[in-house]
């Protein structure tokens, strides 16, 4: 989308680089990759990268708006409700179809929306493992309100954990080590130390969750099981939240060619 940069980029790659790249992947998380990396990330001008920004902004004004939970009040059935519902999601994820206006002019359409974090560590770790093996210009960047991979991490970490200690939040999920993402879940533990845990392996004692820790006691909470000691988990104390973007990444896909790889975005 940025032609000069494209054509740099398309000009130097080589069928080599990219499965260097592919190895340096499976150097640095073996096994753990289970999806299709793009050849190449995706270049996107700063034009469509406000227009991204603002249609992300506009959504989140609307879920803000005070009258939204009553207006949306039918949309969730009785039996699926749950207690303790926060005011606001700490997390969205939007995806975006991009398509071209009756001017011609690219912009951005919403295919869907989740309330949760979707390779949040992976996408942070991406953008270098293209840089490692192609020369990606300063001048375009995967990020939009932090400056570099060291305060997006520190951002994330604050929003994942605020004060709690890492073993007091975990990654739930059922056989994580099945998940086509758990790349994502090895990350999450190598930058901000939290578990992956699977569904199955929860225990629960009156009101409290406890799951398997190291085979360590916890001595703050004295439950232990026949094979191994546990330390229990809880919920981050931070507040949640409706955040301002940090950076994007692209997971394309088309029912006709079969195609599915993710690419980073970097923009001006």
């Amino acid at each position: 989308m940025i032609p000069v940069l494209r054509q740099a980029y398309n000009a130097a790659f080589t069928p080599e680089k990219y499965k260097a790249m592919m190895a340096d992947v499976e150097e640095k998380l073996p096994g753990q990759l289970e999806f299709r990396l793009a050849e190449t990330p995706i270049f996107v001008p700063a034009q469509l990268r406000d227009k991204l920004v603002q249609a992300g902004q506009d959504i989140i004004k609307v879920l803000q708006r005070p009258d939204f939970k009553q207006l949306t009040e039918a949309a969730i059935p009785p039996h699926q409700r749950v207690p303790n519902e926060d005011a606001h999601a700490t997390f969205l994820t939007f995806d975006f179809a991009i398509c071209r206006d009756a001017q011609g002019e690219l912009e951005p359409q919403l295919i869907e929306m989740q309330g949760f974090p979707s390779l949040y560590a992976f996408q942070t770790w991406q953008p270098g493992s293209y840089g490692r093996q192609f020369d990606i210009p300063d001048s375009v960047t995967p990020y939009f309100e932090v400056a570099d991979d060291a305060e997006y991490q520190t951002e994330m970490r604050r929003l994942l954990l605020g004060d709690a200690q890492p073993e007091e939040t975990i990654l739930l999920e059922i056989y994580p080590e099945k998940q086509k993402t758990r790349v994502d879940f090895a990350l999450t533990k190598q930058f901000w130390g939290i578990d992956a845990v699977c569904l199955t392996k929860i225990k629960k004692r009156g009101r409290e969750l406890f799951y398997e820790k190291d085979a360590v006691k916890s001595a703050s909470n004295g439950f232990t099981t026949a094979s191994s000691s546990t330390s229990w988990t809880a919920t981050p104390t931070c507040k949640p939240s409706i955040t301002s973007p940090m950076m994007w990444t692209c997971i394309g896909s088309g029912t006709r060619t079969g195609f599915s790889a993710s690419a980073s975005l970097l923009c001006h």
